[in-house]
This record gives structure tokens, C-alpha cells and sequence, in this order.
């Protein structure tokens, strides 16, 4: 269980085994009013300045909200993932079942692995290789794809020791990334080995 739905492991009748992501009902629709009442409760409060307008920000957390609930949306995003990385020996990415998936349900194939962060039975070795791929991916994110994973939360990542890949999940807080914002990544980064 999560936020906004739960996943279940499903079996269909050709014995493929799926992870089935259900959306709580009425939760896109009620992420305006929950959003206003959490600024009404802060402003009652008198926590928050008065001359500070937070309204841009609100604006913004709704529109990401309502991008994560629509599982059509997550579904491309898992797709692009697994054109991008479909070369890359170190990762893998679910593929979807488009037939069973809606705005509400997103049916993936189910990966079996382990947390990423269950390091205690990991080698020093492993753990360096599991990072530096991390921050890999992260890289080609920014500069080559141009399509970033916005909640890196560890949840997300599985770690199979059999086939020592990581197993990526959760693609509905993805964001695409302008030209312009890599570049400026880029530079920054050049900025900061220099």
C-alpha cells in the first residue's frame, strides 16, 4: 500500500506473473481541495509570513500530483524507461501490459528482487558497483535521455544478486528535461570538477 493505491501480484491465465497497481478511488479528483485545505490549515496557523505567495508552488505541487494518479501517463514514461535502457546489462525495467492498464490500474510485469537497500549480505564491491550505477543512470537522465525518475525514493529500486541488475519501479514522477535545463546541469557540473 501507498499514497494513492496499492500494488497486487496477480497471475494471469498464461501464467505470466504481474504486479497490478489500483488507484484508491477518487483520489485525482480530490488533489485540488486536500492541497487547499493543507495552505488553509498553514495560513490559520500563522506559520507562514503573510507577504509570502506560495500560490505558484501549489500550483506546481497539483499539477505533479495529478501527472502521478494518471496511469496512462506512468505507463508511457515505464515504456520510454525500457527503450532507453533495453541495451544497458545493469538494469531492468518492467514491461506493461497495455490491455489491462487504464488511468486507474497499470499492469506491469512483476520483477522479482530484493530492497536496494537490504545491503547487510553485500560485498563492499557490490555496493561501489550498485552505486556508480546509480549515479550513472542519474547522468544519462540528465544529458542523454533527457527524462529523469523525480522520486528517487529507495522503495523504488530492487537489487537481484543472482544477475547483480537493479530492477527500477515507480515511473509516475517522471519529468522530461529541456535542452536548455541540461545544458546548464552540464555546466554546473563542469563548474564544480573544475
Amino acid at each position: 500500500a501507498a499514497s494513492i493505491g496499492q500494488v497486487h501480484r496477480a497471475t494471469l491465465k498464461d501464467g505470466r506473473q504481474l504486479a497490478i497497481k489500483v488507484q484508491y478511488p477518487g483520489v485525482r479528483e480530490s488533489i485540488d481541495s486536500d492541497i487547499d485545505n493543507v495552505m488553509s490549515l498553514i495560513k490559520l496557523t500563522g506559520a507562514l509570513p503573510k507577504h509570502i505567495d506560495l500560490s505558484s508552488l501549489l500550483s506546481e505541487a497539483k499539477a505533479q500530483l495529478k501527472n502521478e494518479a494518471d496511469y496512462l501517463q506512468e505507463a508511457k514514461f515505464l515504456n520510454a524507461y525500457r527503450a532507453n535502457l533495453s541495451n544497458d546489462p545493469h538494469f531492468i525495467v518492467p514491461y506493461v501490459v497495455d490491455e489491462l492498464t487504464d488511468k486507474n490500474i497499470l499492469a506491469m510485469e512483476y520483477i522479482e528482487g530484493a530492497p536496494i537497500t537490504d545491503t547487510s549480505a553485500l560485498s563492499a564491491d557490490t555496493i561501489n558497483l550498485l552505486c556508480t550505477q546509480l549515479m550513472r543512470l542519474t547522468y544519462e537522465e540528465l544529458f542523454t535521455h533527457k527524462l529523469m525518475q523525480s522520486d528517487p525514493n529507495f522503495a523504488n529500486y530492487l537489487y537481484q544478486s543472482d544477475t547483480q541488475k537493479i530492477v527500477l519501479l515507480d515511473f509516475g514522477a517522471c519529468r522530461n528535461i529541456s535542452q536548455h535545463t541540461s545544458v546548464h546541469y552540464l555546466a554546473m557540473a563542469d563548474a564544480m570538477q573544475r
